[in-house]
């Protein structure tokens, strides 16, 4: 991806070298700049509970950068999409680029602080803008990955200058970044399912609708994106309900639906509970599926 998108911009060689190393071997044969681990939910259970992927950013890298993406999601494989984008969001900060903040969508836009840093994150891009291979060109100039070519201080910022406003982003920032959520997940549940287990980063996604840092509309689209994909998993009789009816996300949310994702958020609800009020949204025809 990175490749595609820099030498389609700049030219210039940015080719990226690589190896596969598999379970069980001990040594490179060089050492390489980045480690880009696959992991499971079953070897590491903050896997898609706390994050989809993460990198150690350095100042200055002393040693090899490790990075780690989420490959499965309740014992299913993630879409190869999925991977790919969670993939490419890590590399990008191991050598360097932050995340994008104020710029809806975009493919490095995550969560800092636990507030999301730009809207419409259910459904962020899996691939690298324009703005974002911009800013990789003022750190590395227009000739390749090898070595930074610009003198690019620890926490810069740089600008889109597109119409809408400034959009700004941090460079070679935190110590470490998570990409959350994942563009896919696991198929959704089959009749005789078992009772819904949402990921728990998902909270984080309901507490800020509730708290009016998410639109309606944005969290409408999100979770018709996450049942679509099997991230959140409806009951199907739930689901059934509302099939083909109602106002396709134009009706108004009820209050109470925020109030119950805010407790839900709070741990006071439980996840099937939750699942069920999505449903309702559902039979409602705001949440089309």
């Amino acid at each position: 991806m990175w490749t595609s998108a820099m030498e389609g911009r700049y030219g210039g060689d940015w080719g990226v070298e690589f190896s596969v190393i598999e379970p069980g071997v001990l040594f490179f044969d060089g050492r390489p700049d980045v480690v880009m681990n696959l992991v499971d939910h079953e070897g590491d259970a903050k896997c898609l509970s706390e994050y989809s992927g993460w990198a150690d950013l350095h100042r200055d890298p002393p040693k090899t950068v490790q990075a780690y993406v989420c490959t499965t999601s309740g014992g299913s494989p993630v879409s190869r999409s999925g991977a790919a984008a969670t993939a490419a969001h890590e590399f990008i900060h191991a050598v360097g680029l932050g995340h994008a903040f104020n710029k809806a969508g975009d493919m490095m836009c995550s969560v800092e602080d636990g507030r999301p840093t730009c809207s419409g994150l259910a459904t962020k891009s899996g691939k690298p803008s324009n703005f974002n291979s911009e800013a990789v060109a003022q750190m590395y100039g227009t000739d390749g990955f090898a070595v930074p070519n610009n003198p690019v201080k620890y926490k810069s910022r740089f600008y889109d200058d597109a119409p809408g406003g400034d959009a700004p982003a941090t460079y070679a920032g935190r110590a470490s970044a998570a990409s959350l959520p994942p563009p896919a997940a696991s198929p959704p549940p089959g009749p005789g399912a078992a009772p819904a287990v949402i990921p728990a980063w998902i909270k984080a996604s309901a507490g800020w609708w509730a708290d009016g840092l998410v639109s309606d509309a944005e969290f409408v689209r999100g979770i018709e994106y996450m049942i679509q994909n099997g991230i959140v998993q409806v009951r199907p009789t739930d689901r059934d309900a509302g099939a083909g009816e109602g106002a396709g996300g134009t009706a108004a949310i009820p209050q109470w639906v925020k109030a119950g994702a805010k407790r839900w958020a709070d741990g006071l609800v439980s996840d099937e509970a939750f699942a069920r009020g999505i449903g309702l949204l559902v039979s409602m025809g705001i949440i089309r599926v």
